[in-house]
């Protein structure tokens, strides 16, 4: 073999152990033993095993009490352990896999069977350390990757701020005459360098939330109140190209217990969404509904709806759908994957409905405040 395997043999037997150790000796296994549970301890404590073959009985410190002494050691813990054990009771094979046994062999042990025990479970830890490896390289990757997306659009925001304070100025100074054309080209750049600020705030947003770095600041709110300066902007988008937009309340307050600043993240993203894929002379309704110690936020829009396709990926990153927005507005294909990480920092869930052709339903679910009931409308 070209890997040195460890196994740990502790049984207070010594006949029991030279007959283990003559069966994985020749398979290439280094074959320790200890013929007490403490010793045992001694030994795993100082040295690195691959697997350990326990007794259940052993005089003062028995087989169980050293696998649960094992298995609250931080480094230790992921040890496989197989018990051997004369016993064929239920109530103490139950015991020995509830304390952390990966197996059990009954003695005295079948040769082939021993063997082929340890290889499976051998392989199986393998796999496990394998994968473990695996993950902490993508979550370092991760981090680097978030850390180089950040630093990078923060440096990009710096100067599009200053584009577009150097546009405003230039807007405001009686001295600039500028052409029809001229002018014309001053807007194509505000909106061009908005879109891009837009896009570097949503990188910054993904990466903090992937580096566990968005921690909410949660506050008793009037969700209705709060969201007025919103519902006033999506009215006169949505005016402006010609959308009918109503709002159906079931209350005329709803309270929360949520970070503002998100709660109003999440609903600008859906009705963002809302103003984006529906027509002209469209119609867009908001819902908000009470459901128990729920709220239920359905915000339903006229456009073409999503493909069978699109279902799957709805509410993951840089998604390109089917549909396509009605006024060439840009899409960056990570609005609902935000809003997604968003309601479910707040305990909250979010899922569509949407038949193709017929528009589409977004529904977020929210708990109500638990100290303060709504009042719903008599």
């Amino acid at each position: 073999m070209n890997e040195q395997i460890n196994v740990l043999v502790v049984d207070d037997i010594a006949p029991n152990i030279r007959l283990v150790a003559g069966l994985l000796g020749p398979e290439g296994y280094d074959v320790s033993f200890a013929n007490s549970g403490k010793k045992a301890l001694e030994q795993v404590l100082a040295n690195d095993f691959d697997l350990i073959l326990l007794d259940i009985m052993m005089p003062d410190m028995d087989g169980i009490e050293v696998c649960k002494a094992i298995k609250a050691h931080p480094e230790k813990r992921d040890i496989p352990i197989i018990f051997l054990t004369g016993k064929t009771d239920e109530v103490s094979i139950m015991t020995a896999f509830e304390t952390g046994g990966v197996d059990y062999l009954q003695k005295p042990v079948n040769p082939v069977e021993l063997i082929a025990r340890v290889k499976t479970h051998l392989e199986l830890k393998k796999a496990r350390d394998t994968i473990s490896q695996t993950n902490c390289e993508l979550t370092q990757a991760l981090e680097v990757k978030n850390q180089f997306l950040g630093l990078a659009a923060h440096d990009l925001r710096n100067p599009l701020s200053a584009v577009q304070g150097y546009l405003r100025l230039l807007e405001m100074d009686p001295a600039t005459s500028l052409s029809a054309e001229a002018q014309q080209f001053m807007v194509s750049i505000q909106h061009m360098t908005q879109n891009m600020l837009e896009m570097i705030n949503t990188f910054l947003e993904k990466a903090a939330l992937e580096l566990g770095q968005v921690e909410l600041q949660l506050q008793s709110i009037d969700l209705i109140a709060a969201l007025q300066p919103l519902f006033q902007l999506y009215k006169e988008q949505a005016h402006h190209k010609e959308q009918r937009f109503q709002l159906h309340l079931a209350a005329p307050e709803i309270w929360l217990e949520a970070d503002p600043y998100r709660v109003n993240q999440i609903l600008d993203n859906l009705l963002s969404n809302a103003v984006k894929y529906t027509p002209t002379e469209g119609q867009i309704d908001v819902f908000f509904n009470l459901r128990g110690e729920q709220l239920e936020i359905r915000v339903q829009d006229s456009g073409p709806g999503f493909a069978e396709a699109d279902k799957a990926r709805l509410f993951g990153y840089f998604q390109r759908l089917t549909a396509k927005p009605t006024a060439q507005e840009s899409s960056n294909g990570v609005g609902l994957a935000l809003t997604k990480q968003m309601v479910e920092l707040h305990q909250g869930q979010i899922r569509a409905e949407s038949t193709p052709g017929n528009g589409a339903t977004l529904i977020v679910t929210l708990p109500l405040h638990p100290q303060r009931p709504s009042l719903v409308k008599a």
